[in-house]
């Protein structure tokens, strides 16, 4: 019975990535990021860590995004700048036929779970769009590649996080908490180069809080009149 399970998904995998144009039998655009990572990893382990500029901090929380999509997104903003009107131009910008897409590179503990899963089904019913959630770096080696290499359709949401408790690498000049930010960068790169529609949301210590904080601010949007 599990033979014929693998053989059924496997079979549907191909079938579905030939319905969506993208190559269900390699991952190129997932070796891209790869390759990024390891680039910032390197660079880091060299005394040159990557620290981009927040476009908004408020309320613990840090939007980045990459400069041509920001000033789409102040188009859209008739109210003064603010992590509320940001983000209300940014889910302005999910249109009929998009999906959106959570990838979280923090913790996957029940509670992060259960306040995503519900930020992801607020959106879904609100946008009337397909949706999905995945938590990196493992959603990587699964949507990753429909992602970076399938239809220009997604609307992206990376998560990360600050690391207050963080283990070095035995014989590495790198801790763990900088590979999962260097992963999450790659990941972020590489949608940029594709010209994906991607935010990335920063959240300091109190994880679960923002995260609470980040639904209930969207659920004010999306239900305001």
């Amino acid at each position: 019975d599990i033979s014929g399970e693998v053989l059924r998904w496997e079979i549907a995998t191909a079938v579905a990535g030939s319905i969506m144009k993208l190559n269900p039998f390699n991952q190129p655009d997932v070796e891209a990021s790869k390759i990024r990572t390891k680039e910032l990893t390197n660079k880091y382990g060299q005394g040159q860590m990557y620290s981009p500029t927040p476009k908004i901090s408020e309320d613990d929380l840090s939007i980045y995004v990459d400069d041509q999509y920001h000033v789409q997104l102040l188009q859209m903003t008739a109210e003064e700048v603010s992590l509320r009107s940001y983000l209300k131009a940014y889910f302005n910008n999910l249109n009929a036929g998009d999906y959106f897409c959570i990838s979280a590179f923090i913790d996957m503990s029940d509670e992060h779970l259960l306040i995503l899963q519900k930020l992801r089904m607020l959106i879904r019913d609100h946008k009337k769009v397909a949706t999905s959630l995945g938590f990196g770096p493992r959603f990587l080696h699964s949507t990753g590649q429909a992602h970076k290499g399938g239809p220009n359709t997604g609307v992206f949401l990376q998560i990360t996080a600050d690391h207050p408790i963080d283990l070095e690498i035995p014989n590495h000049q790198l801790s763990f908490g900088v590979v999962i930010d260097a992963q999450a960068q790659g990941d972020h790169d590489v949608l940029v180069d594709r010209s994906r529609r991607v935010i990335r949301i920063h959240s300091g210590t109190d994880v679960t809080r923002n995260l609470s904080h980040l639904y209930e601010l969207t659920k004010k949007i999306l239900e305001a009149p």
